[in-house]
């Protein structure tokens, strides 16, 4: 009887055991493959520009490129060590407002390969693409200040060389990803303000996605890219 009961007994703890591997790995699995939707909310830099009568069709355009920017829709898609990060463009309008807007949003496709330690943004100059580095961007100031994002604990962290960048990332979802360019905390970034600018996260979906794939040649430093732009200006100047 006695041997009865621990056998039974481990049996139960062994059945224990293997639900809660099963469930951990089921959640990390689940956590390695997520798409986050983000929305952008921006300052006016000048608000006097809008009632003064010199610069009307400025502040127009300025309004005009706030409301935009506050409908469009970011996304980050997350499977395994790859991610990518861009703009879903759910609007119609293609015209100067929309331009302006996603300059000013930095709109593009970010792509991070944690494995192979791959860090470029495609962008598109002078009508050609260039796949620019940003694998240096990464240094942090973590803060022990937190508050509540979608219903997750999120602490805050800095920028070690810049200050006006304040990230809120989240310990509980496993990955060192993030909006933009941004990356390298402990912790999902959920909310990134960058300038005027804030990122934050609306939607969490956690669900199998498409393996993300790049293919590329050449990856040119941040520096290099100024320096063509550069030498474009100069030999196309504006007339």
């Amino acid at each position: 009887m006695l041997k009865k009961t621990i056998t039974v007994r481990i049996s139960s703890f062994l059945f224990f055991c293997v639900c809660f591997i099963l469930c951990g790995n089921s959640r990390l699995i689940a956590q390695s493959q997520l798409k986050v939707s983000y929305k952008v909310y921006c300052e006016l830099i000048d608000r006097s520009a809008i009632n003064s009568p010199a610069f009307v069709t400025i502040a127009e355009h300025a309004r005009d490129v706030r409301t935009y920017i506050e409908k469009m829709i970011f996304e980050l898609k997350i499977t395994g060590k790859k991610s990518l990060f861009n703009n879903v463009d759910v609007l119609t309008e293609k015209n100067s407002v929309r331009r302006t807007a996603m300059i000013l949003t930095q709109s593009g496709d970010y792509y991070k390969d944690f494995e192979l330690q791959k860090f470029f943004k495609k962008v598109i100059f002078a009508n050609k693409q260039f796949n620019v580095d940003f694998s240096a961007d990464n240094s942090w100031v973590q803060s022990t200040e937190y508050k509540n994002i979608l219903g997750y604990k999120c602490f805050m962290a800095t920028k070690k060389n810049n200050s006006r960048i304040i990230a809120w990332y989240c310990p509980s979802i496993y990955s060192s990803d993030g909006p933009l360019n941004f990356y390298g905390l402990p912790g999902l970034i959920l909310e990134v303000t960058a300038g005027n600018y804030t990122y934050v996260a609306y939607k969490i979906d956690f669900q199998l996605l498409k393996e993300i794939t790049y293919d590329i040649t050449t990856i040119i430093s941040e520096e290099q890219f100024i320096k063509i732009k550069e030498n474009y200006m100069s030999e196309n100047p504006v007339r």
